[in-house]
Parts: C-alpha cells; sequence; structure tokens
C-alpha cells in the first residue's frame, strides 16, 4: 500500500487551533483508531511508523503531536514500541497522549514507561 493512502486511511492531519484572536501552537493529531482498534504486533506498528514520517517531517518547531487513543480496544507494548517509543524518542517534549483510558492501553503505556526508564539506568 502506497504511504499516501495509508496517510489517508489513517486519517492523519496536521490543524492550527485557534480559539477567539487568541493564537495556539499548532498540533498535529494522530487518531490511532484510524490504524485498527486492535493495535497488538510490532510488524503493523512500524507499518503505522512508517505511515506517518512523511507527515512528521513537516513538524514546525512550535507544533505538538496529541496522540488519541479513542476508539482503541487493544493496544500491545509491542505496537506501541513501535510507534509510541519511537514517536517519543523522535521528538521529546512534544508528545501529549489523550483519551488514554482504557485498561489495555493504560497497562501498555505502563510497561512502555517501565522499560524506558530500566533502559536509561546503568
Amino acid at each position: 500500500m502506497r504511504m499516501s493512502s495509508l496517510l489517508a486511511r489513517a486519517g492523519l492531519c496536521s490543524e492550527a487551533v485557534w480559539q477567539s484572536s487568541n493564537f495556539k501552537p499548532s498540533i498535529m493529531k494522530i487518531m490511532l483508531n484510524k490504524f485498527g482498534i486492535t493495535l497488538v504486533s510490532r510488524q503493523s506498528g512500524k507499518e503505522a511508523w512508517a505511515a506517518l514520517q512523511p507527515l512528521l517531517k513537516n513538524l514546525a518547531t512550535d507544533e505538538s503531536i496529541e496522540v488519541d487513543f479513542a476508539g482503541v480496544a487493544v493496544l500491545t507494548p509491542s505496537w506501541a514500541d513501535e510507534f509510541i517509543t519511537a514517536l517519543e524518542k523522535k521528538f521529546p517534549h512534544k508528545v501529549v497522549l489523550i483519551n488514554a483510558t482504557n485498561a489495555s492501553v493504560q497497562a501498555t503505556l505502563r510497561i512502555l514507561k517501565e522499560s524506558n526508564n530500566k533502559e536509561g539506568t546503568p
């Protein structure tokens, strides 16, 4: 599948957020449920990460990245490691995770955090 069709299928977009006359920084919003509601394999996580690369090249310096977990039923550590960990490593302090209330999502994010903390210790 071509990258452009993967991006279109994923519903990925970059949008400026304005409120009244006050400018707020741009936000790139990533709806993970566009990749599926069961995000389980390392390979599909790699494919999702690869599909996102063209958009990430155009990320503005003041733009943050909002990753929305709404509608995701299952998220495994292998998928999240390929996508979320890679995103956070490439853009430290720019990634915001929202709608991460699902038990599967919370457990996976906790595992990733613990794993990434262990990697940083001697």
